[in-house]
């Protein structure tokens, strides 16, 4: 069964709103705006080389270390650059 569309439930729902909540409000309307207030500080940057480059590079250690030991242990030999 379909859903009738929003326009035939004007007359049975004359006001089809929600109640709005102030604070997730704001905090909506600040994510908004994010661009606008962000700012380089020591611990932004920390965590921008921490999460973008660090982390990233770590798993990349992991993975590639353990499909090098798996390899040997199957007897696969491949060039790596």
């Amino acid at each position: 069964m379909q859903r009738p569309p929003t326009e035939k439930l004007r007359h049975i729902i004359p006001e089809m709103s929600m109640k709005k909540c102030a604070p997730i409000e704001k905090w909506a309307k600040y994510r908004e705006d994010a661009h606008r207030y962000f700012k380089i500080t020591p611990k932004t940057l920390r965590d921008i080389i921490l999460w973008a480059v660090i982390v990233p590079i770590g798993i990349h250690h992991l993975m590639k270390d353990s499909q090098v030991k798996m390899d040997e242990a199957c007897g696969r030999k491949r060039d790596y650059f």
